[in-house]
């Protein structure tokens, strides 16, 4: 009897414990390069995207990296945390990341590849203990190519 209550404990907890693993993948849109200003020593843009949740429960990213690449003017690269980013429940957010670029000449009208990814993180106990034990995070990857607006 004591068994079969302990099977039955154990199979409950781990299933409350996969809920975590069953969180559907974010959509992710490119949705271009803007110019945000534009000087003598260089060009910042900034690498649009629009990222749909379409679990009930909001999702951190603590973590991406993305590259863009502008025809003549080289290769911005980022990896690292970001702040305070998380994507809410069913519902379209858009998330803006920087890129420098040391150039005269005018941005706007040249050819721009993107691609990255960015780490989500799914609720639940064992995905908690998936990540102590070092087993990575989930991603979502984006790859496109344009012409900076």
């Amino acid at each position: 009897m004591v068994q079969r209550v302990s099977a039955i404990l154990l199979a409950a907890v781990l299933a409350t414990a996969l809920i975590g693993c069953n969180a559907a993948s974010p959509a992710v849109d490119v949705t271009g390069v803007h110019v945000l200003d534009q000087t003598e020593q260089g060009g910042r843009v900034v690498l649009q995207l629009e990222m749909i949740n379409p679990n009930n429960y909001p999702l951190p990213m603590p973590t991406a990296n993305y590259t863009v690449e502008i025809e003549g003017a080289g290769k911005f690269e980022f990896k690292g945390v970001i702040p305070l980013a998380a994507m809410p429940t069913q519902s379209p957010q858009v998330l803006e990341f920087p890129a420098a670029f040391s150039t005269t000449a005018p941005l706007t009208g040249r050819s721009y590849t993107a691609h990255g990814s960015i780490k989500y993180r799914p609720p639940g106990e064992l995905r908690n203990f998936l990540t102590e034990s070092g087993f990575p995070l989930p991603d979502v990857d984006f790859n496109t190519s344009g012409v900076v607006e």
